[in-house]
């Protein structure tokens, strides 16, 4: 099969430095992150200030991928292609596969990263006898959901792209924690010239405000201001 970018991206893969995934729960919780964003954003709507990993909500997910990482020894590699491939994703249809959306697109990016490298469904048969959640039939319908979705030219990744979830990798491993004020964050800004900042290509432009909106950072920010600039805060 051909893949735009497949040279240069295993070429740059090569020359990055190994990491053990699964070991490092900040690099489990940054994979959530990304995958949540992602689900959310193709929805046409805008993240929340706090991070998907650190609720409640989301919790059992986080355990999927935290066990699907373990028992299937999925490679670094093949983790920051497929996280590449999301952020494509996101921009392309909206990601909903009903019940287990976000295990599903979690599962799907794995195997069409193991396409792009390989050109193998060897993460196909590591997921059908990890057997967890999924079925023997339900894994491989994932398989061709989203090969018929994004296969071969579906979506298109670099090298970039790549590396900028490596570095990101790095950063949660070598370093402390620190607040991330989500809507301002690098990270987690889906904008792209000529696209609005929380509306995907292939959503409506104008997004129903929720009854109760999500206070967004600059907000939060405001209302700390003010509140120091009155002597409450310091």
């Amino acid at each position: 099969m051909f893949y735009e970018n497949r040279s240069s991206v295993i070429r740059a893969l090569a020359r990055l430095q190994k990491i053990n995934v699964a070991m490092y729960p900040s690099l489990i919780d940054r994979i959530v992150d990304c995958i949540v964003d992602a689900v959310e954003f193709s929805e046409g709507r805008s993240p929340s200030i706090h991070r998907p990993s650190r609720l409640v909500e989301y919790s059992l997910f986080k355990g999927f991928v935290s066990r699907v990482l373990r028992l299937s020894h999925v490679p670094m590699d093949t983790i920051l292609v497929a996280l590449a491939h999301v952020d494509q994703m996101k921009l392309s249809r909206v990601l909903e596969y009903g019940p287990g959306t976000h295990e599903r697109v979690f599962i799907g990016a794995l195997m069409l990263a193991t396409r792009f490298i390989s050109n193998d469904s060897l993460a196909t048969r590591q997921f059908e006898s990890a057997q967890m959640l999924f079925d023997k039939d339900e894994v491989y319908a994932i398989e061709t959901c989203f090969l018929l979705d994004f296969g071969v030219g579906g979506v298109t990744i670099t090298k970039e792209d790549v590396i900028a979830h490596h570095h990101v990798f790095l950063e949660d491993v070598l370093s402390l924690p620190t607040k991330c004020y989500r809507a301002h964050c690098q990270l987690h800004d889906h904008s792209l010239s000529l696209v609005s900042k929380f509306c995907p290509p292939h959503k409506e432009s104008h997004i129903p405000a929720t009854k109760f909106p999500r206070q967004t950072w600059w907000g939060k920010l405001w209302d700390e201001s003010c509140l120091a600039r009155m002597g409450l805060v310091h």
